[in-house]
């Protein structure tokens, strides 16, 4: 019997057990319908050219948003108001990777990480992440 074979994962569909499954995943990790979502690739891209029509109309990702007004990247959270994050404060990589960091060790940062680093990725110039930074 090799490994695979040893490790019995039960996948859960709602509250009860659908069936057994061998495989590389990690041991007792069980997997709700809610953590399982199959998408095609044109379902896919069709969200990639909304989300792109949404950030051409309000600079926004998600909870992250670009306030030209104030040169700012805003982070609206759910509890405490927004968090005001200015431009001026991330002109190097250095900068960045310091509030990426500071960010991430919020209660709060890993939640918002990927719109954060999406909004980033968007405004600050590329060739700061093209090794001259």
């Amino acid at each position: 019997m090799n490994r695979n074979e040893n490790r019995k994962i039960r996948m859960e569909f709602g509250s009860k057990p659908e069936k057994e499954w061998n495989g590389p995943c990690r041991p007792g990790k069980e997997r709700t319908m809610e953590e399982i979502q199959i998408i095609s690739a044109s379902d896919l891209l069709r969200e990639a050219e909304e989300e792109e029509r949404q950030w051409e109309k309000t600079h926004r990702i998600g909870c992250v948003r670009y306030c030209k007004r104030d040169k700012c990247i805003v982070i609206d959270l759910q509890y405490g108001g927004p968090y005001w994050i200015p431009m001026d404060r991330l002109q190097t990589a250095a900068q960045c990777l310091d509030w990426i960091h500071h960010l991430h060790e919020k209660s709060w940062g890993p939640e918002v990480m990927q719109d954060f680093l999406e909004v980033l990725f968007r405004m600050v110039p590329s060739h700061l992440w093209a090794g001259k930074g």
